[in-house]
């Protein structure tokens, strides 16, 4: 399944394509992250549009400085679901993306700066 090649401020290589921007991983596809109603806050109406039935992890890079917050609803929307919430600075996140045994069941949202 594809990886991660590169994380650097600014800039996601996945499966050898680059993205200047928030990356959404799920089922081995990397997009954009998309329009939100604010950049550095994750929150539930967002998450809602990332997350599946199949889902049973989500990785959240927060950024190269750790900014983006997750907010308490989509916390909860999480728990409920019985997801487990992995959450790091973006180059960190990449790497424990890389290292998931099985990426079908896996969704990562990574920050790609701050």
């Amino acid at each position: 399944m594809p990886e991660f090649q590169s994380a650097k401020f600014g800039e996601l290589v996945f499966d050898s394509k680059a993205f200047r921007q928030d990356v959404v991983v799920a089922q081995g596809k990397a997009r954009p992250r998309g329009p939100r109603p604010e950049n550095h806050v994750l929150g539930l109406e967002e998450l809602k549009h990332h997350i599946d039935a199949k889902t049973k992890k989500l990785i959240v890079g927060k950024g190269f400085s750790s900014v983006l917050a997750i907010a308490p609803e989509a916390r909860e929307f999480l728990a409920a679901r019985k997801i487990k919430l992995s959450e790091s600075d973006s180059e960190k996140a990449v790497l424990e993306y890389n290292r998931e045994p099985d990426k079908r069941v896996v969704v990562a949202l990574i920050h790609s700066t701050c």
